[in-house]
């Protein structure tokens, strides 16, 4: 469960970390993509934030600005990878050799799950 203060007129909020698709960065704000909620929340956290907060072994950075649920991967390329709400996020060159097995081995296996169903 994150806990996250928002806007002074929105309070307070608590989010299950298996709802949270995605997190953006935008300044010293951040963007918060959740599959319960229409529009993203947006909370004056910086990404460095979330990445500490958020199970590591959930989420993953594949960019200076994006952080993604691994559960929400659909399909990874070389210059972006697709999430399952249909958003196509850019890959950093630098952060690429990090990553790129770990994503590629969770594609594979999301793919394997959908064939069996």
């Amino acid at each position: 469960m994150l806990h996250v203060k928002t806007t002074p007129y929105l309070g307070l909020f608590y989010k299950n970390t298996n709802n949270i698709i995605r997190v953006e960065a935008f300044s010293n704000y951040s963007k918060i993509y959740c599959t319960d909620e229409r529009h993203p929340i947006l909370v004056a956290k910086v990404l460095k934030w979330f990445e500490q907060q958020l199970p590591q072994n959930d989420f993953i950075r594949i960019h200076r600005s994006h952080l993604v649920n691994k559960n929400y991967l659909v399909n990874c390329l070389p210059s972006n990878v697709v999430m399952q709400n249909g958003d196509i996020i850019n890959r950093s060159r630098r952060l690429k050799k990090t990553y790129n097995d770990v994503s590629i081995n969770v594609v594979a296996l999301i793919n394997k799950v959908k064939m069996i169903s």
